[in-house]
């Protein structure tokens, strides 16, 4: 639930850094964050870790680039 709470307050925040920061792919981690948001339950595990282990490293990267 932390990773789909840190996504949101991106959006809400930050619109337009967000297309800044990740461009298209914005939607799908957007749609990460629905899946974990409102389907927690069914979402299956292995997309889940696959997102963990891959993509998130790539997501902070980014914003820590950004602040620095």
């Amino acid at each position: 639930m932390r990773l789909s709470a840190a996504i949101e307050a991106l959006q809400r925040g930050a619109p337009k850094l967000t297309t800044e920061l990740f461009g298209s792919e914005w939607t799908v981690i957007w749609g990460m964050r629905n899946r974990i948001a409102h389907g927690y339950a069914w979402i299956d595990l292995e997309t889940l870790r696959v997102t963990l282990e891959k993509d998130l490293p790539r997501f902070e990267h980014a914003l820590r680039n950004r602040l620095r």
